[in-house]
Formats: structure tokens, sequence, C-alpha cells
């Protein structure tokens, strides 16, 4: 018969790999979107930024920043507005001086490239380079919570002997 602090610990225990699993599909989300947008059939058309600002997020871990750019173009004839700067989902937090450096380059009102996924018109961006940062952040999430899922296996199994 299994005693009341077994019982609780295999729910934690379940939790911590349900949490760990959820990190890891956003992890491979994040590298995989990042892939498949930079390598889809893309047109170039022009864009009107709307909004250029640093956006400051402070937590616990300390101050991070990103560029919210927001920008607005058609695509065969029909219009889309979006804020991506480079393939993926998501913003990129950095550091004050690169988001300001990036805002800068994107002023309200100016004209603009915008890369446009030809298969998915309303996904877009700026810069159209691969972001290898964002895509090794990513794969070392994934690594990081397949790693600890291996390891609190390999406890449970020896555990349970």
């Amino acid at each position: 018969m299994m005693s009341q602090g077994d019982t609780k610990s295999k729910i934690v225990s379940i939790m911590y790999i349900v949490i760990l699993v959820a990190v890891v599909a956003i992890g491979l989300f994040g590298a995989v979107t990042s892939y498949l947008d930079y390598n889809s059939e893309k047109a170039e058309v022009d864009g009107t930024v709307i909004s250029s600002e640093v956006d400051e997020d402070s937590s616990r871990r300390g101050v991070s920043y990103t560029a919210d750019i927001t920008y607005e173009y058609s695509y065969n004839g029909q219009s889309y507005e979006n804020d991506n700067i480079k393939p993926g989902a998501g913003t990129v937090s950095m550091s004050r001086t690169e988001a300001e450096s990036l805002v800068s380059e994107y002023s309200e009102g100016d004209t603009v490239t915008v890369h446009v996924n030809e298969n998915s018109p309303s996904t877009s961006w700026l810069v159209d380079e691969l972001p290898i940062g964002s895509i090794f952040g990513s794969l070392a999430v994934t690594l990081g919570g397949l790693f600890i899922l291996y390891k609190k296996r390999t406890q449970s199994a020896s555990s349970n002997e």
C-alpha cells in the first residue's frame, strides 16, 4: 500500500515531468518556426512603420528590453500588420543599447522592406536573417529539459528498485 507521502511525491514528479515536457515543446517550436519561416518561399514588399519604441520589462531577474516595431504592409491586395523583426515567433530580449539602435533604424512613418511568407502572408519580418541566437537558445532549453527529464527518470527508476 502506498503512503500519503509516496502519493504526494508521485504527483509532484508527474507535475514536474509535464512542465518539463511543455518547456521542451516550446523550445522545439521556437527553433522549428524560426527555421521554417526563414526557409519559406518569401516575397519582398514595401511596408510602413506604424510605431517604434523600446519596451522595458522588469522582473526579479533584472531589466530586459525589446524593440517593439509594428509595421503594416499589403500582399496580393490584402492588408496586414505585424511586429516580427526576424523570422520566427515572438520577440527577443536584448540590451537597452541594442533595442535603441534597432528602433532608430525603423522610425515611425518610414517605408521599410517587409519579407512575407508567400504561403502564409500574415507571417512577415523585417530583417531577413536566420535568428541563430534564438534557434540555439531554443535548442538549449530543449536539450536542458530533456536532460532533466532523463535524470528524473533514472532517479525514479533507481528509487523503485
